[in-house]
């Protein structure tokens, strides 16, 4: 029989993201384990993984690990919604990043419980610095986010990991939605040619510029929202070297000009 060693965080040491959290109390007593000497589970009957009879390729899982797994499924299939719960389902997605169902029942808590979403923001923050390509940590940060109706300081947010990182999809996809959801528009064509200017090369950025151009100025034009538009190319030309977008009278297309366009020609932006 072969063993799949795997690597997961432990939950109490050092190798934890909690370490110098300013959120987390270091006498919590919740999450010391062993968990089956601990009190506060002293009622939880941990539910240990099934593998089937005979497993062909069983995952080493560190005994840490494996402990915290076997009393989340407990809280899963009693759905206990509480304190310890939420602390729970932290320290399982600190010990694995991807799994859903731990972001999605800590959110089924959050909810429930009422807490503070913005210091749980912080907490997301944090953690994208170390695992910045993780699809669950960004949905759970679009729920919440949507949730409290405000984009806080997620353009920011995004802007710092780009710059670790100019390709990274999730980012982008991320800041694609705070621009539809909070209309925040503005100032991104020069933020776009802001990264165009340091590499000219930036695909992920053309195709940023692409995307604020046929969802933004692709929208019917009144008069507000044409004299917005050209005050965002004005400021777009001014960090650009001349780039300029002039919306068209029928409101249907931009032509889009300037040392940024594909060629100094017009360029039909159409709607999509």
């Amino acid at each position: 029989m072969y063993v799949m060693h795997v690597l997961c965080v432990d939950i109490m040491s050092g190798d934890s993201e909690d370490d110098d959290d300013p959120t987390i109390d270091p006498s919590d007593p919740t999450l010391v384990q062993p968990l089956k000497t601990n009190a506060i589970w002293k009622d939880v009957t941990p539910i240990a993984q099934d593998d089937g009879p005979d497993p062909v390729v069983p995952i080493a899982y560190r005994a840490e690990f494996r402990e915290v797994m076997d009393y989340f499924r407990a809280i899963l299939k009693s759905n206990e919604m509480s304190e310890r719960a939420l602390k729970l389902t932290r320290a399982v997605i600190n010990g694995n990043p991807a799994n859903y169902t731990a972001w999605h029942f800590r959110r089924l808590c959050m909810f429930h419980l009422k807490a503070d979403l913005e210091v749980e923001l912080k907490w997301v923050e944090r953690l994208a610095a170390a695992s910045p390509k993780n699809y669950q940590l960004w949905h759970h940060r679009r729920v919440l986010l949507t949730h409290l109706n405000k984009p806080l300081n997620d353009l920011d947010h995004t802007a710092a990991i780009l710059e670790l990182d100019a390709k990274n999809y999730h980012v982008w996809s991320h800041r694609q939605w705070l621009l539809q959801t909070f209309a925040l528009w503005t100032n991104e064509l020069a933020y776009v040619d802001s990264l165009l200017a340091a590499d000219i090369r930036n695909n992920s950025a053309w195709n940023q510029r692409h995307f604020v151009l046929t969802h933004y100025w692709g929208q019917p034009l009144t008069a507000t929202t044409a004299t917005t538009a050209t005050g965002s190319a004005s400021a777009a030309a001014a960090g650009s070297g001349g780039a300029t977008a002039k919306p068209s009278g029928d409101g249907k297309s931009a032509a889009v000009t300037g040392p940024f366009s594909a060629q100094t020609i017009t360029d039909e932006i159409k709607y999509e």
